[in-house]
């Protein structure tokens, strides 16, 4: 690890197929004694120790060098995953999400790639694809309950903090398929919402307090994978 992270300090990263110094192999040495052996190991705080010993020899920002190495690691583990028969949109939105606890990660892609063959998969990935789409750069706020008027929106919020709990549950136990079919429960209420409520009001305080709704359960879904990935029919 010290030695991708120096490679990458001073500037000196693969480039096309063009690789002396072995990196791409030693990257995959890396993911593969952290996966074979189980270590809840975090990929950023492993790139930040590294870094703290280079700190006189960056060619660039510290916060810089280590979101190419997380990128580089990315690349790496999205390839081995993909030939290992993954499908490449599993792969993409779980990793588009999260490249940092490697066991966790493939945990993930495991319980996505299996929830694929739940018929409330396709609907839920649109429907997290609409609330993406609405959002674009908005970053979220708080919502206010009581600027929440129409019976969709209020029973989306109350759906949202509802299931919202017990996704964050099935996350925090590590039962990444428990947590993924519960999420799959608010596609009706998300569904609805849609179909009859104005997200972009004239009022700059309701839209900007059903966009912060959205933000929340977008913030949601990406606990576990960046949906807007999954290639979708239609």
């Amino acid at each position: 690890m010290d030695t991708i992270v120096g490679f990458f300090a001073v500037g000196m990263p693969p480039s096309g197929t063009a690789d002396p110094y072995a990196l791409r192999r030693q990257a995959l040495g890396v993911i593969n004694i952290i996966l074979s052996r189980r270590y809840d190991l975090s990929l950023n705080f492993l790139i930040d120790e590294c870094l703290a010993s280079l700190k006189d020899v960056l060619r660039k920002p510290a916060e810089d060098v280590k979101k190419d190495v997380l990128e580089f690691f990315r690349g790496r583990l999205q390839n081995q995953l993909i030939s290992q028969g993954y499908a490449y949109d599993t792969v993409d939105a779980v990793l588009a999400a999260d490249i940092d606890r490697l066991v966790l990660v493939i945990e993930k892609i495991q319980a996505l790639q299996a929830f694929r063959a739940n018929p409330e998969f396709e609907p839920l990935s649109i429907a997290f694809k609409r609330i993406d789409n609405i959002l674009k750069d908005f970053h979220g706020g708080s919502v206010d309950v009581n600027l929440l008027s129409q019976e969709a929106e209020i029973k989306l919020f109350a759906n949202f903090e509802n299931i919202g709990t017990r996704v964050e549950k099935g996350i925090a136990e590590k039962d990444f398929t428990a947590a993924l079919n519960k999420l799959a429960a608010l596609r009706s209420p998300v569904d609805a919402f849609f179909d009859s409520v104005m997200v972009m009001d004239k009022d700059e305080k309701i839209r900007f307090n059903r966009l912060s709704l959205l933000a929340d359960i977008s913030a949601l879904f990406h606990q576990i994978a960046d949906f807007s990935k999954i290639v979708t029919a239609g």
